[in-house]
């Protein structure tokens, strides 16, 4: 006999009255914030130094000072620690899953923070820098394959929501915690800390089921769906998907078996889709402003106060991820992509045009507009950018899944490293004005892209969008009301 949520999800999807996070699915919801929590924890390292950086550029300090030329160096190796971290994962996720790579990031990340908090010596110092981004790679991209495998296609899309929040709560809480003046050292303990619960909460949470069927472990993989979605569900029919699709596939358990089936013509189609965008998506402005904010808020006839414009920003982003979890499984991937790009394409093409058109000498110049243009572009990249990650793990199949996103997160780290550090250069080279007219020009790329290419994934699960995308036509499976998208009665399956 079916389940009574069955029932209850078909109701309140044909009422229109489904929660953000039902009560049906508060397992799931709990198992988020745990990962979400490690997530956030992982990303403080990438925003720590632009909190410490006046105490070691203090030449009256006690403690360690940098050099100018050291502290580039010192701000920069935590990326060359996130694509030696992504090769390290790319070994790691498919022989151990995403979860035992997550117990091996975290402690790592307690040791680079204790290390800071003990470094008495630069090389010490630098060499925790590195560990910081590797760990960064070692949690994220396993956080993100994990919610994926573990959600129900109905919730999907806010889960792996919370990430982005978290993310950027990470980022954002550094410049909380740095304005209590604590020292840096005292601030790596604080981290430490803050890594404790999630890595004992993690240890405890079973393997994700598709990882498990994928190796074999049929009966653990059964165990694993009880756990997440409950005792008293029917997990058969699902778990018979998440069979087929594996045996379909062919053996997977090895990461050189992984890359075999990535290089068959349909998966390797909508590999290099995935690739392109997560490479052209550091050139469309994201990521240069939120390095570099000080200075694009920094416009000449438009005086802002700058610490209290960067905070309004951080805040707007975070708000965005928040309307993210509120519209992403009710409007859809594809359409908040394209609305979302159409709007930053303008965004960046009216702060261009204000900087090209600027009139010093007129009292009534419209000085709230570069500042008006950047938090609007703020609040629409912390809506779409999780999408980022629901698309990776969404489009990318079960069975090469592990092996493909190491690779699409270090070049997308490579792609960031890149669109970061030329930025000085291109704003010599072509201007403010023209560098917000490069990012105008990606923003529309990027919308007509997502517009005619990416497949709409809201409300299939894994197994559908897999059979689906990798067909010959890219066309969604559509099911009436009442029967879900792998093709059983969702009376029988919550």
């Amino acid at each position: 006999m079916g389940s009574p949520w069955g029932v209850s999800v078909m109701q309140d999807r044909i009422a229109g009255t489904d929660g953000l996070f039902p009560t049906r699915h508060r397992k799931k919801v709990m198992v988020t914030f745990l990962i979400a929590w490690a997530t956030m924890a992982a990303c403080t390292g990438m925003s720590f130094p632009g909190v410490v950086l006046p105490q070691f550029t203090d030449p009256d300090t006690d403690d360690l000072y940098l050099e100018p030329q050291t502290l580039s160096l010192f701000v920069s190796l935590s990326h060359v620690g996130t694509m030696v971290g992504s090769l390290v994962a790319g070994q790691l996720l498919t022989p151990l899953g995403a979860r035992l790579t997550i117990l091996i990031g975290l402690p790592l990340a307690m040791l680079a923070w204790l290390g800071l908090f003990f470094s008495s010596q630069l090389w010490i110092l630098m060499t925790c820098r590195v560990l910081q981004g590797c760990t960064f790679a070692l949690v994220k991209p396993p956080a993100i394959m994990y919610l994926i495998e573990m959600a129900h296609e109905s919730l999907r899309g806010r889960l792996v929501g919370m990430l982005g929040i978290a993310k950027e709560i990470g980022f954002f809480s550094s410049y909380i915690l740095g304005g209590l003046m604590l020292t840096w050292r005292q601030l790596s303990l604080v981290y430490t800390c803050i890594l404790v619960p999630p890595a004992i909460g993690v240890f405890f949470l079973p393997n994700s089921p598709r990882w498990l069927t994928i190796h074999g472990h049929v009966t653990e993989a059964r165990k694993s769906l009880v756990f997440f979605r409950g005792r008293h569900c029917d997990v058969e029919a699902e778990l018979v998907e998440v069979i087929r699709q594996a045996n379909e596939a062919g053996s997977s358990s090895s990461t050189l078996q992984q890359l075999r089936l990535l290089l068959r013509p349909r998966t390797l189609k909508i590999f290099f889709f995935v690739l392109t965008m997560f490479v052209v998506y550091p050139l469309h402005g994201s990521s240069m402003l939120s390095s570099y904010l000080m200075i694009i808020l920094d416009t000449p006839g438009a005086p802002v106060d700058l610490s209290l414009s960067s905070f309004l920003c951080s805040i707007t982003k975070i708000a965005g991820g928040i309307t993210h979890l509120l519209t992403i499984d009710y409007l859809g991937r594809v359409p908040i992509m394209v609305v979302s790009f159409c709007f930053m394409s303008a965004c960046t093409f009216i702060y261009g045009y204000y900087i090209y058109f600027l009139d010093l000498d007129n009292p009534y110049s419209a000085t709230w507009i570069p500042l008006a243009t950047v938090i609007t572009f703020h609040f629409l990249a912390g809506v779409s950018g999780p999408i980022f990650d629901i698309l990776q793990g969404e489009l990318l199949p079960n069975a090469c899944r592990a092996a493909s996103m190491p690779i699409i997160s270090l070049l997308n780290g490579l792609s960031v490293f890149g669109a970061v550090s030329s930025f000085y250069y291109l704003l010599d080279l072509i201007g403010r004005s023209g560098l917000f007219g490069l990012f105008t020009a990606v923003n529309i790329a990027l919308a007509v892209v997502c517009l005619l290419v990416m497949p709409e994934t809201r409300g299939l699960s894994l197994e559908a969008i897999s059979d689906a995308v990798h067909s010959s036509k890219h066309k969604v499976m559509k099911k009436p009301d009442g029967v879900n998208k792998t093709g059983v009665d969702s009376s029988k399956s919550a």
